[in-house]
C-alpha cells in the first residue's frame, strides 16, 4: 500500500509540474511573394521602401511600383506622381520621401516638404536632423535646409554609391568606391574619413560604421575611423 501511494504521488508530481509550463509567445518569421504584373514585367527593380502605415513601393526605372493581389503594380495612391520621374526613394520619420529629376518632396506633413534641387542629373539623397537634405550628382554635393541651399561642393570624379545620416554624431556619411567622407551638420566640416578599394556598402551598428567590400564586411571606429579587420 506504501509503494502505490509512493507511486501515485509521483504520477501526481509530474502531472502537476506538466501543468505549470507557460508556452512563451515568438515572432515567426515569415515572407510574402510578389510577382511582376504584366504591365511591369520587364522593369528593373531598384529601391524598396515602406511607411509606418505598412504602403510599399518600389523604384522601377523612373516610376513607382506598389503591392497589390500578390503583384508590383503601377503606383496609384498619389496620382501626381505618375508625371514625375522618381530617381531614388527614402524613409524620414516613418513617412515616404522621394529624390525626382525636380525635387526632393513627400505626401507626407500635408504635402509641405519640397525642395527644388536644381541638379541636372540628381542620382542620391538623403535627410538628416530637422530636415536637412543632401542630394548628390556625379561631382557635386549640395546641403538644403528650410528649402534653400546652404552648402555645396565640386568633387572631380566623385560618384557616391550610397549615403546615410548618423544621428549620435549629427553627421552625413557618403561612401564612394574608394572611400567614406563625411559631413558635419553643425559647421559643414567635409572630410575624407577612410580611404579603401572596391567598398560596396555602408550601415551603422552600435557604435561602429559598416562597410561591405567585395572581399567581406569590415567595421570602423566611430571616432578615429580606425578600420577592423575583414
Amino acid at each position: 500500500m506504501k509503494r502505490l501511494f509512493i507511486f501515485f504521488g509521483f504520477i501526481l508530481s509530474i502531472s502537476i509540474s506538466a501543468q505549470e509550463y507557460s508556452d512563451k509567445p515568438y515572432i515567426q518569421d515569415y515572407a510574402d511573394k510578389y510577382e511582376l504584373s504584366d504591365a511591369v514585367k520587364n522593369k528593373e527593380l531598384l529601391q524598396v521602401s515602406s511607411n509606418r502605415n505598412k504602403l510599399i513601393n518600389v523604384v522601377s526605372e523612373g516610376k513607382l511600383l506598389q503591392t497589390g493581389d500578390g503583384n508590383l503594380v503601377k503606383d496609384v495612391y498619389y496620382r501626381p506622381f505618375e508625371a514625375m520621374k522618381i530617381i531614388a526613394i527614402d524613409r524620414y520619420k516613418e513617412q515616404l520621401v522621394y529624390l525626382t529629376d525636380v525635387a526632393v518632396l513627400s505626401n507626407a506633413w500635408s504635402g509641405n516638404y519640397y525642395v527644388a534641387h536644381g541638379l541636372e542629373n540628381p542620382t542620391q539623397f538623403v535627410i538628416g536632423k530637422d530636415f536637412s537634405t543632401l542630394v548628390v550628382e556625379k561631382g557635386k554635393l549640395i546641403l538644403f535646409e528650410n528649402g534653400k541651399e546652404v552648402w555645396a561642393k565640386l568633387l572631380t570624379d566623385f560618384n557616391p554609391i550610397n549615403m546615410i545620416f548618423d544621428e549620435n554624431e549629427d553627421r552625413f556619411l557618403i561612401l564612394t568606391s574608394e572611400g567614406v567622407y563625411q559631413l558635419l551638420n553643425k559647421n559643414n566640416k567635409f572630410s575624407k574619413v577612410y580611404e579603401g578599394t572596391d567598398l560596396t556598402a555602408i550601415a551603422l551598428h552600435k557604435n561602429a560604421i559598416v562597410v561591405g567590400t567585395k572581399d567581406g564586411v569590415l567595421s570602423l571606429d566611430a571616432t578615429s575611423f580606425t578600420p577592423s579587420k575583414i
